[in-house]
């Protein structure tokens, strides 16, 4: 699967630029990319012979790179705290490896443990060394946070206070890797501001993910062609830099509900190939024609976020009309689902969740059953997200009590026809509304099966990706309690309340390890309390068919001059429209209302006394 099959409608391949007429392709060439102030200079020097005219300092000139030198220093003299011995640093670099690695691939790792290796016995003699040794100090702090208590103990190491350590050197000298903006600058904002956002500063997070942008884009790390005289491992230690930094933006985008860092169409990097560190294959894929590895994965999720990107600039922050923005949901929906197609068996959870009672007991196993379960958990918040501004174009007024099922995603890409009635392009966009709260409810339910995968999330708890995965829970979780309160006693509220159960019990069990699982259950059991009440007030006063039943009752049949049908002919006509849905992720059969009013579910959710709660998960500390 390669993520370059797939090119975003307002970006151009080189063949197009090539095949264009002399003087489009000719401006394609000249205003690809902008020269900095001192680039000019470089320019004038180039194109009239006056190299010597840059002999003289240029530090301060936009786009420099002149930095002071160094002086050597024992790598134990680094830091103002003093390291543990080789062998537990070696222990710390380890868990970093199996616990990160595999989630955001950074590094070539042989080529890294060489320069480990090399660097620990002779310390810092250059910038580039210094900047290394920062690197590996943001590694260390990683690994000390994934360290089981077991082998802290047997290595007679207190993790948590070299972590604050490391943690509050590293703090300290993040300008000097600004300054430099070099790839180490670009690798640790990553590291850290993942950091940050999976330990409950995801403010920070947030900003130092933008610093590593603009490090990345200091450094030219968006444009390959500017790299022809690296050697080929370097290359591919860049363009592995920039994919994770370009998925970590895309995922923050989705989070935080911030415009993306990184615009498709203004970088030119191809895609990583896999290397010797990541070539074990899963016995059961050798056959294949192409083999499935753990860096299998790292294309996978690149094509994933790539297809997300109109989602965030376009969908969300363009005004747009609610067809263009059916147009646009039906495009994304359909190469998501072809993207979900495409993956091999190996990195498909419901492939996986065959095997959820079975100890994993092969390293490749658990990082494949692990990789599974983060993209699926992508592809479903990716759904939620991308259904989402549907949900929000039902007005209370327009929903009815009457049950619909819901055809196909409508447009195709094609425009309503002019001669549409008022009536019947009311009737398509209504379908496009009920098609995208099918979509929401059936995300979000198949993101709270993974619940049942206990054996999986076992194996997550000690690794980057059990964060990863609450942020997620945590996003079904609002969907489903959107979906609980805008129908009581339905049966898709029930259905969204036992998969609220499986999440609470899921962030109860994992609270003391992430501050995301503690802070979901407590806003999901605060929004639990809020459906029961809302529950109790349709059983007895607050339900309008009382009395319909009285009227009924008394002979009159009608209510407001308007004929009624009796109340066990509504309940029936309620629930004979339902849509059966059956999907291998969410488990047995499931009945979904579609027509849901959840933008008065979403008013609930915003008063009421769970209105306190809904802003602890992001923006605090």
């Amino acid at each position: 699967m390669q993520a370059d099959s797939w090119t975003p409608h307002h970006t151009r391949s080189a063949q197009d630029i090539a095949q264009a007429p002399p003087s489009t392709h000719d401006a394609a060439v000249l205003y690809r990319t902008p020269a900095s102030s001192f680039g000019i200079a470089q320019e004038v020097a180039e194109n009239f012979g006056a190299s010597s005219v840059l002999q003289t300092p240029t530090s301060a000139l936009p786009g420099s790179s002149t930095h002071s030198q160094l002086e050597a220093a024992p790598v134990y003299q680094l830091f103002d705290f003093t390291l543990p011995p080789k062998g537990t640093l070696d222990a710390i670099l380890d868990t970093y490896l199996k616990a990160v690695h595999w989630f955001m691939l950074l590094f070539h790792e042989p080529s890294f443990r060489l320069r480990y290796e090399s660097l620990m016995p002779r310390g810092i003699q250059s910038r580039a060394d210094s900047r290394f040794s920062l690197l590996l100090l943001t590694i260390w702090i990683l690994g000390c946070k994934y360290m089981s208590k077991d082998d802290a103990s047997r290595l007679g190491f207190d993790a948590k206070n070299f972590q604050t350590a490391a943690l509050r050197h590293l703090e300290a000298n993040l300008m000097f890797l600004f300054e430099d903006s070099e790839l180490e600058s670009v690798q640790v904002c990553v590291l850290l501001g993942s950091f940050y956002l999976y330990t409950g500063r995801p403010n920070l997070g947030f900003v130092v993910l933008g610093s590593g942008i603009r490090c990345a884009f200091a450094l030219g790390l968006h444009r390959e062609s500017s790299w022809p005289s690296l050697a080929q491992e370097v290359q591919e230690e860049r363009k592995r830099v920039w994919w994770a930094l370009f998925i970590f933006d895309r995922f923050a985008s989705i989070v935080y509900g911030h415009p993306c860092g990184i615009r498709e169409g203004e970088f030119e990097v191809s895609e990583p190939r896999n290397f010797d560190d990541t070539s074990s294959q899963q016995p059961s894929s050798r056959a294949s024609a192409e083999a499935v590895t753990a860096f299998t994965y790292v294309t996978c999720k690149i094509e994933l976020y790539r297809i997300s990107s109109p989602i965030m600039t376009e969908l969300y922050t363009q005004n747009i009309s609610h067809q263009q923005a059916s147009r646009i949901i039906y495009d994304v929906d359909k190469r998501l689902s072809e993207w979900r197609e495409g993956l091999p068996n190996e990195l498909r959870l419901d492939v996986v969740q065959a095997f959820k009672e079975q100890p994993a007991s092969i390293a490749l196993q658990e990082t494949l059953m692990l990789q599974a379960l983060a993209l699926q958990v992508a592809y479903d918040n990716i759904l939620i997200l991308l259904h989402r501004p549907l949900l929000h174009k039902t007005k209370p007024s327009e929903a009815s009590d009457r049950l619909r099922t819901p055809s196909p995603l409508p447009f195709a890409g094609q425009e309503l026809p002019t001669s549409t009635t008022h009536t019947a392009r009311y009737s398509i966009l209504h379908t496009a509304n009920d098609t995208s709260t099918q979509r929401c409810l059936e995300s979000a339910l198949r993101s709270a099966s993974i619940c049942d995968l206990k054996n999986c999330l076992c194996i997550a708890k000690n690794t980057h990706a059990l964060a990863y995965f609450g942020i997620n829970l945590f996003t079904a979780g609002m969907i489903l309690s959107t979906v609980a309160l805008s129908r009581p006693l339905s049966l898709a509220a029930q259905q969204a309340k036992k998969a609220i159960r499986k999440i609470l019990i899921t962030s109860s069990a994992f609270k003391n390890d992430t501050p995301i699982a503690c802070q979901t259950h407590r806003i999901l059991g605060e929004l639990v309390r809020l459906i029961l009440d809302k529950e109790l007030a349709v059983l007895t006063d607050a339900n309008p068919e009382t009395s319909r039943l009285a009227n009924t009752c008394n002979g009159s049949g009608s209510v407001g001059g308007r004929s009624q049908q009796p109340l066990g002919d509504t309940t029936v006509r309620d629930f004979r429209h339902g849509m059966f849905a059956e999907d291998p992720l969410v488990g047995n059969t499931w009945e979904s209302p579609v027509e849901l009013n959840l933008l008065d579910g979403i008013n609930s959710l915003q008063t009421g006394e769970c209105s306190r709660f809904l802003f602890v998960f992001v923006g605090t500390h």
